[in-house]
């Protein structure tokens, strides 16, 4: 894949306005374990703490899919 195009809202903010859209595939669980997981930071897409939404490689892979079929055109920033 060839990265996230220039996107108008971050990860987080596109991630909780498709959320429950049935557009995201569900995410394996964490590998890490949890009692070794930050607990400051609460990563919606697995619903545990551990790291930022913004962060994550696998959310950022499933937004990247939707929008190369054509979903969240609304997303996408200027002259994309």
């Amino acid at each position: 894949m060839d990265g996230l195009p220039p996107l108008r809202v971050s990860i987080a903010e596109g991630y909780s306005k498709i959320e429950g859209k049935n557009l995201l595939t569900k995410p394996v669980r964490m590998r890490s374990a949890p009692g070794r997981r930050d607990k400051t930071r609460y990563y919606e897409y697995y619903r545990e703490h551990g790291h930022a939404t913004n962060e994550c490689r696998i959310l950022n892979a499933e937004i990247e899919k939707l929008l190369k079929i054509g979903y969240l055109k609304e997303f996408m920033g200027r002259g994309t």
